[in-house]
């Protein structure tokens, strides 16, 4: 299960999160289940946030659960306090991977791990292939290694950046049309 989550960007609450819109399609067309939590549009606290995802990671106790959220420069607090109020136990646990992408992790890249530890990968540039990539790698336990615009610690801690890929144009052609129905759901 994939928990999709735009953060509260406070000042920009118009901006709809068009990068998960076509994450989600990318995940979806890999029968892969998805959640939606718009926490910029329902102004949620990062503690709000926190709790909603503890509640929908519990929806599904057997299964495992990758985070992703779409950052923006300005949500790097907001980021820390998320991370300070989701509980140890699940960020701890086996079957929890978080992941983030946007524009703040693609342009600090290597060092947005250093400073956020709890963080398990990155995704810069386009996201599309990407993301749908490393977690079906991840469900078969298999390394990241390979996965294009993927940025992740292996199993000795060491930061590995893989080749990064531009989607082209017909890259982009094949991809389906971006998924919108679990954001206005909310």
């Amino acid at each position: 299960v994939v928990i999709l989550i735009n953060p509260d960007h406070a000042s920009l609450r118009s901006v709809k999160p068009l990068g998960l819109a076509r994450i989600s399609a990318s995940l979806k067309a890999n029968d892969v289940a998805v959640e939606f939590i718009d926490a910029n549009k329902l102004v949620l606290s990062a503690e709000d946030l926190a709790k909603q995802v503890v509640a929908l990671s519990g929806k599904y106790p057997q299964e495992e659960i990758f985070l992703g959220l779409s950052l923006f420069p300005a949500d790097k607090a907001y980021l820390t306090n998320f991370f300070n109020f989701l509980p140890q136990e699940l960020k701890s646990d086996r079957r929890f991977f978080i992941s983030v992408g946007g524009y703040l992790p693609s342009i600090s890249k290597d060092s947005f791990l250093k400073e956020f530890p709890d963080i398990d990968f990155i995704v810069v540039g386009e996201g599309d292939l990407a993301f749908a990539e490393a977690i079906m790698q991840l469900s078969e336990e298999k390394s990241l290694e390979g996965v294009e615009n993927v940025i992740y610690k292996n199993q000795e801690g060491t930061i590995i950046s893989n080749p990064h890929h531009v989607l082209t144009t017909e890259d982009l052609d094949k991809l389906p049309p971006p998924d919108w129905s679990k954001q206005t759901e909310i």
